[in-house]
């Protein structure tokens, strides 16, 4: 850590610069709680003066170094020894004036600083008002922003990968590639309409269909994209489903590596799902222990029953445990279950091994994943888990890394793009105006901006210009 310091203090007053906000704002970065460290942030143009008087500097500090010192109230009494990190505006996270405070992780310490902050004029932040003003100083686009919180909620490797390719703005470039096709397309279009008098080529819709049916195809596969959206968020959606007694909530506890579920010889013990996420490699699963499925339960279990068929329905993956003992006519509503089940997401797990097999399971199964095993050995639960992550990439459960996952604000928009462009399209074949064809486009572009936030109305013009020499 440095302490040392600039020679020349920059300017007191920034609030006059684009896009940058008058308030000062305030907030803590860290949970709540007793913790080593506590990080207490600061936005806005008060942060240059703030850390020259809470600091006692005579002038401001080197940016982005690590300085120690104390931490003065604004009465001068020293609330807490921190180290504090100065940045200049322009070159900092909101693009404003910012200062850190790294005090200790006392949440009355904290307290003080906040409280001292409000008295110099400060203000507490709203949630996200950190990431808002960074996109509204045009330190990221929107996507990137959305990005941030993806980042923070991520539960599985592959989640964190996809939210790190998209907070480094790689979907604001797809979305700045697809604009740019559009523009180009526009440019065609516009020039007929603005210059009819000049010596142009002959209108060809053929050009601009086959443009427009390659952007159509770009906006469909991101538009597909949106249903991995919820399953890397939450989880695939995994139930457990089987006869009582089957093996269903000692899976479970296998899987886990604890007691999580009550294990009886009692039919019906679990009346309602249980709910537990488990990491598989790079994969989240959100698994779901449901009621033993069979004829003849009471009134209170056969709601559990309904719930299980319910789960069943909204599954990415189903978990089907057995007694690979018995054979199937023997093993309560099997026939009934298989009928509700889709072979190519469903690993059969042939439970109690060591009664012995019964031959009749691969003609009753056949077509399904399975896998013979005694949930009460010992290590029952590693190849159950490699077989797993074999299915889940071998069905494409889970989007690969290099796929572009949107969420359900992009997916509206692109929904509404890909409409104006289908209209677009028909009404070039139709030769319908060309003044209908580009508002069309310029909807469809206004749409697509919405997903990063913002479009430049003036490219169009820039695109116009390069490919036509219109004013010779």
């Amino acid at each position: 850590m440095k302490a040392s310091t600039t020679k020349e203090p920059m300017p007191a007053d920034l609030s006059c610069e684009a896009g940058m906000s008058a308030e000062t704002v305030i907030a803590c970065a860290t949970p709540p709680g007793e913790s080593a460290l506590a990080i207490v942030r600061f936005t806005g143009p008060m942060s240059v003066a703030l850390v020259q008087s809470i600091f006692e500097l005579g002038a401001l500090p080197t940016p982005r170094m690590a300085h120690l010192g104390y931490y003065k109230s604004l009465l001068g009494d020293p609330i807490d020894q921190a180290v504090f990190i100065y940045y200049e505006a322009g070159r900092s996270f909101t693009g404003e004036a910012m200062l850190e405070v790294h005090a200790h992780g006392n949440p009355w310490i904290v307290h003080k600083m906040i409280e001292d902050a409000l008295q110099r004029g400060c203000r507490l932040a709203q949630p996200g008002e950190f990431t808002r003003r960074a996109f509204l100083n045009g330190k990221m686009d929107l996507a990137q922003a959305e990005a941030v919180a993806d980042m923070i909620h991520a539960r599985s490797d592959q989640a964190l990968k996809i939210a790190q390719r998209q907070l480094a703005g790689e979907l604001g470039q797809k979305v700045a590639y697809i604009v740019d096709e559009l523009l180009n397309i526009s440019a065609h279009i516009e020039a007929y309409i603005d210059f009819p008098e000049e010596d142009l080529p002959a209108e060809d819709s053929a050009g601009p269909r086959a443009a427009l049916k390659k952007v159509i195809s770009t906006l469909e596969a991101l538009i597909q994209s949106q249903r991995y959206n919820t399953r890397l968020r939450e989880g695939l959606k995994t139930a457990i489903v089987g006869a009582p007694n089957a093996g269903k909530s000692s899976l479970l506890n296998a899987l886990l590596g604890m007691e999580r579920a009550i294990v009886s010889p009692e039919p019906g013990t679990t009346r309602d799902f249980i709910t537990e996420t488990l990491h598989i490699g790079p994969h989240l699963l959100q698994l779901i222990d449901t009621a033993g499925i069979r004829t003849g339960a009471s009134a209170v279990e056969s709601l559990g029953i309904e719930r299980a068929f319910e789960k069943i329905k909204e599954a990415d993956l189903i978990l089907w445990v057995v007694d690979g003992s018995q054979s199937p006519s023997e093993c309560l509503a099997a026939s009934e279950l298989r009928h509700h089940l889709v072979s190519a997401n469903t690993l059969l797990i042939l439970n109690k091994a060591d009664l012995g097999y019964n031959n009749q399971w691969g003609q009753f199964c056949e077509g399904y994943s399975a896998i013979q095993t005694s949930l009460k050995s010992e290590g029952c639960a590693h190849p159950i888990v490699k077989t797993l992550q074999e299915l889940v990439e071998a069905r494409h459960l889970v989007p690969p890394e290099e796929l572009f996952i949107i969420n359900a604000r992009h997916g509206e928009a692109l929904i509404l793009a890909k409409k104006h462009l289908d209209e677009a399209n028909n009404m070039i074949y139709l030769s319908d105006p060309a003044e209908l064809v580009a508002a069309e486009l310029q909807l469809a572009i206004d749409a697509i901006g919405a997903i990063v936030g913002k479009i430049d109305q003036e490219r169009m013009l820039d695109k116009l210009f390069s490919k036509f020499c219109i004013g010779k």
